[in-house]
């Protein structure tokens, strides 16, 4: 029964499959389908991962194993994910203008996308007539 709930507590969606599987009485299964209901309706947007916040910071390399010093600055990028993960990426800085360019390019052509005439027809998603 602890098996079912931590998985039920894990997948809220595929627990029907696992209630199923279970032979349990009739009543406590419609209690447990209410409780996994409950749970979907709490966390609408809980299947797919988004950003919760980003941290970053320079770190220059000062030396490497030779003995001449090495000025080598690279960016240290912290995702941190809204189901808890964090990931960490460490870029040169070379790559690092390669994104914020890329970056700021697509944000432009959004904002020229969304300006575009066809786009002002539409409203919440709606067609405007």
């Amino acid at each position: 029964m602890r098996a079912l709930l931590a998985e039920i507590a894990d997948d809220p969606v595929g627990a029907t499959d696992a209630i199923a599987k279970a032979h349990l009485p009739p009543p406590l299964v419609a209690a447990i389908l209410r409780h996994t209901t409950e749970l979907q309706a709490k966390t609408p947007g809980a299947a797919i991962p988004h950003l919760h916040r980003l941290d970053w910071r320079v770190d220059i390399t000062v030396a490497t194993s030779s003995i001449a010093p090495v000025w080598q600055p690279t960016v240290v990028l912290r995702f941190r994910m809204t189901d808890g993960k964090i990931r960490v990426t460490e870029l040169p800085l070379q790559q690092f203008h390669e994104l914020r360019y890329n970056t700021a390019k697509i944000l432009q052509e959004m904002n020229q996308l969304e300006r575009h005439p066809i786009m002002r027809l539409t409203q919440n998603g709606q067609t405007s007539m």
